[in-house]
């Protein structure tokens, strides 16, 4: 919700044990933006490129909203991100 309001998308792609079994969609999204471990945070700019990665095992949902914040250097509502 904290980042939607600043025209932030967030996109999970949930990939099944036999990966094989995946969408062609969420499997070309694994091989674009290599990713190696799941679950991992990609940041992608409205242009395609990416902004910023991190693996998030363990990460508070504000943790990520301010990472978030901090690599796109939009400014959240003050207070808000921590009652997510």
């Amino acid at each position: 919700k904290a980042l939607t309001l600043h025209q932030v998308v967030y996109k999970e792609v949930v990939l099944p044990p036999d990966f094989a079994r995946a969408s062609k969609q969420h499997r070309d999204l694994v091989s674009k933006f290599s990713i190696q471990s799941v679950p991992t945070l990609v940041v992608v700019s409205s242009s395609g490129a990416e902004m910023g990665r991190r693996p998030v095992p363990g990460t508070s949902a504000a943790q990520c909203v301010k990472w978030i914040r901090e690599i796109t250097r939009q400014g959240l509502i003050p207070g808000f991100a921590a009652g997510l």
